[in-house]
């Protein structure tokens, strides 16, 4: 996350800085790879936080998450079926998610067998033994309206973490070092990552916004379906999520690499402060190698802070957030922070 610096020069900027479970596993979501070999991309070494250990579970090694995501503003309701394929690292009775308590679980399976749940304050503790190094596939359901976590900070562009609905019912998340599981069942922990695939649903002209690439955008009566996949391994911190009336411009960097502008409808002018990164992530190729990812996107939210949401910049709309010095500052962060061997534990970026 960008410090609170005015002035700063970008470059200054640059310096900041195993076996299958069970034969029969559920339906995988839409994009989710179709067999658990695929996922071996996502292996890490899960550790448990010294600074905070009340979020994460190292017996947890989330390898995929599939995310289907129904967004009903004029009630503040988030309905949700997340599928998460999972790497047990030891043997245990049961194994246990981050989920804040105000989204209500109705059901959980384990490879398609109902499995019983306990869920106290933000842990979410399924009652199903587990071997190590096997892989389970977890099926939830849950709804309610997410509430935001309190940061661990004295900074003053934010206070909470995670899922924040503005006045007007649209929606945007930035959670460092937590708070993801504020809006999805989680093994919260930076030494975890895994890949998504994420589909939101919200009424037209709403429309939901995430990491990775677009792969589908339709309207589905009066609702908008978007469906995003991100194909690189993520720490859950680096998820980002926004749902709102939002302008897409499509650009393109020198050396090829797909932009896109997310803005809101009502602020054209954003756009105008967004070009630039196309040629700054040129700038920045030039000095530390070709970008590491397939795409990049900007996303513009009503926020005052900056988040280097992996593929998916999460910025706030105030003339510091937009600025050239914050974008090159996040653009780095996908080299250093995001594509980097998992950070040291507790460890937050700059």
């Amino acid at each position: 996350m960008r410090a609170l610096v005015a002035g700063l020069a970008a470059g200054s900027l640059l310096l900041a800085g195993c076996t299958s479970g069970s034969d029969d596993p559920s339906p995988a979501p839409h994009g989710s790879p179709t067999t658990h070999g695929s996922l071996d991309a996502a292996l890490s070494t899960p550790v448990e936080d010294r600074v905070y250990p009340q979020v994460g579970d190292p017996g947890v090694d989330a390898l995929h998450y599939g995310l289907d995501l129904t967004w009903s503003p004029d009630s503040s309701t988030l309905d949700a079926v997340e599928t998460l394929v999972l790497r047990a690292t030891s043997d245990a009775p049961t194994f246990q998610l981050d989920l804040e308590h105000a989204l209500a679980v109705s059901s959980v399976t384990v490879d398609g067998r109902d499995a019983a749940y306990d869920h106290e304050g933000k842990d979410l503790v399924v009652r199903t033994p587990v071997t190590a190094d096997q892989r389970y596939t977890v099926v939830l359901h849950y709804a309610g309206t997410p509430r935001p976590v309190a940061a661990p900070t004295t900074r003053s562009d934010f206070s909470t973490l995670g899922w924040t609905i503005t006045p007007d019912g649209e929606v945007w998340t930035m959670q460092e070092p937590f708070g993801a599981f504020s809006w999805y069942a989680v093994n919260d922990q930076p030494s975890d990552k895994a890949l998504y695939d994420f589909t939101i649903s919200a009424p037209s002209p709403m429309v939901g916004i995430a990491n990775g690439t677009l792969e589908s955008r339709h309207d589905e009566g009066d609702r908008t379906v978007t469906r995003w996949h991100l194909a690189e391994p993520a720490s859950s911190y680096l998820t980002t999520i926004a749902i709102g009336d939002f302008r897409e411009t499509r650009d393109r960097s020198a050396s090829g690499v797909p932009v896109t502008y997310w803005t809101p409808r009502d602020r054209p002018a954003l756009v105008d402060r967004l070009r630039p990164a196309a040629d700054e992530l040129g700038w920045i190729e030039d000095r530390l190698g070709p970008y590491p990812f397939s795409s990049l996107g900007v996303l513009v939210v009503d926020s005052r802070s900056g988040m280097e949401t992996q593929t998916m910049i999460t910025l706030g709309s105030t003339a510091y957030d937009t600025s050239p010095e914050v974008l090159v500052h996040e653009m780095v962060h996908q080299w250093y922070g995001d594509t980097r061997s998992r950070r040291p534990t507790g460890a937050t970026s700059g």
